[in-house]
Order: C-alpha cells, then structure tokens, then sequence
C-alpha cells in the first residue's frame, strides 16, 4: 500500500513537471526565462544556455532529501516522496 502511494506521488510529479528526473532535463534561459531540454546547448534567443539544469539550480537553493534528492521546500520536515527526515543545512 506504502509503496503504492510513493508511485502515485511520482506520477503526479512528473506530470506536473516536478521531481528529481523531470527536473533534470530542463535548463532555464538566463537571459529570457525560456525552458528548453537539458542537452541543447544555445537557448531559441540565441545566448548560450546555463551548463546547470533545473534541478542543479534548486538544489543548491533549496533543501532536498539525501535520500531520493526530491527538492523540497525549506520548511519540509519529511520528503513527500519517500518520507526520509530531511536534513538542514547549516
């Protein structure tokens, strides 16, 4: 049943473009906030995209669980996706 929900969770993640492995293939235009696929290196503004993907960026500005690495908000006790304590950072 645990598992289950987890998988649910995921999927509704994903769906909505969240969660480690959606995020990963995303990187943001510096210049004009466009969204274009991790592997395309020159945004459609034609300035050169971030060598970071979404993911990366919130990971350094946010907490995110040790555990599965789903980025969460800084107030998260508990991963919503697989229920680890999340670490502070100091």
């Amino acid at each position: 049943m645990i598992e289950n929900h987890k998988r649910v969770r995921l999927e509704g993640m994903k769906h909505f473009g969240f969660g480690p492995d959606e995020m990963r293939k995303v990187k943001v235009c510096e210049y004009c906030g466009s969204m274009m696929e991790s592997k395309i290196l020159v945004c459609k503004c034609g300035r050169k995209l971030p060598q970071d993907t979404l993911y990366e960026v919130y990971k350094r500005k946010h907490n995110y669980c040790k555990k599965c690495e789903t980025v969460v908000s800084d107030s998260t006790r508990y991963c919503p996706q697989c229920g680890e304590m999340i670490e502070k950072e100091v």
